[in-house]
């Protein structure tokens, strides 16, 4: 269900709203653009007029448009079909677990599903497809169901975004695997910058860091303090002109998680990062968090690297 407290900060003051977790698809913008306008930037809708009336109101100011107080009803109660579907099947999962029965001898019911995709051998991973007026909930939900990464919301909008300009070039739905290809080509892939070593020791809160780093395929033996590994390793880059043209790296946000259990996990870090006077977010993935992290910095770097080149 649509979540009243996480509205979008655009929404007028009503009864209908859209939630951060409604796809962006056009659907409400197109039935009743008189109530409903697009935020470009971070590419999601908002309710800007609230209709004057529950039984009618002006899509374009002549025709009279009453199914859209429907649309907005149906958009105000279900929000992103994907997300909505992925919390009744864990919900379902939960009712099953009280009762002390397998999920699949419970009541069938779930939105946009008529039936159980395993009575047909299928599962409800591989049925989720994204084309291009998908939003950012069928890629978030892909990405941490088939590939465990839990995107941060603004990665989501962000990544969301890079799915949808590879549909719009090359047409037709991407699953989990081109997903995948996808966001390792934008995140993981080597570029101009590698980690080739650190070493850090920390000692009063302070933390100070010794680091190469490669970048443009000249070594740079660099060092810097901070209040954390991470902080002490963007000063140190914020020091020299390493093909960036000298520009300060500032973390944004920051965040982390395990992949698995065990000693062994990996670990998979999210940065945002302040490169210059742009925005970029990078990830890593390691076992160790700290170099995961470090990754994520250098991740950024190469996608900055990339916009360099290519603009």
């Amino acid at each position: 269900m649509a979540n009243p407290t996480d509205k979008q900060p655009e929404s007028a003051p009503g009864r209908y709203y859209v939630d951060t977790q409604c796809i962006d698809c056009d659907v409400c913008r197109v039935t009743a653009p008189a109530n409903f306008r697009r935020e470009e930037d971070r590419a999601y809708s908002y309710v800007f007029r609230q209709p004057e009336t529950a039984e009618a109101f002006f899509a374009d100011g002549e025709t009279k448009v009453p199914a859209a107080h429907r649309v907005l009803e149906r958009l105000a109660a279900e929000g992103d079909h994907v997300v909505l579907t992925a919390r009744r099947l864990d919900r379902l999962e939960e009712v099953a677990a009280q009762a002390g029965r397998p999920a699949s001898e419970m009541p069938w019911y779930m939105p946009y599903l008529p039936i159980d995709p395993k009575d047909v051998g299928r599962t409800y991973e591989a049925v989720i497809r994204v084309n291009s007026q998908s939003g950012k909930g069928g890629v978030a939900y892909i990405m941490k169901h088939d590939h465990h990464l839990d995107l941060p919301r603004r990665l989501q909008i962000e990544f969301s975004q890079v799915i949808q300009r590879r549909t719009d070039t090359e047409g037709g739905e991407v699953d989990a695997a081109q997903m995948w290809e996808a966001f390792e080509a934008e995140y993981l892939a080597p570029g101009a910058f590698e980690l080739v070593s650190f070493s850090s020791t920390s000692e009063d809160g302070i933390e100070r860091i010794s680091t190469k780093v490669r970048a443009f395929g000249v070594d740079h033996t660099l060092a810097g303090v901070g209040n954390g590994p991470i902080a002490a390793f963007c000063e140190a880059l914020s020091e020299l002109d390493m093909g960036l043209g000298g520009v300060g790296v500032r973390v944004l946000d920051y965040t982390e998680h395990a992949l698995s259990a065990g000693r062994d996990a990996e670990a998979a870090a999210y940065l945002e990062i302040e490169i210059g006077d742009r925005v970029y977010w990078g990830v890593g993935i390691s076992e160790s968090i700290v170099r995961a992290s470090l990754r994520a910095v250098i991740s950024a770097l190469n996608r900055a690297a990339r916009v360099k080149v290519g603009g």
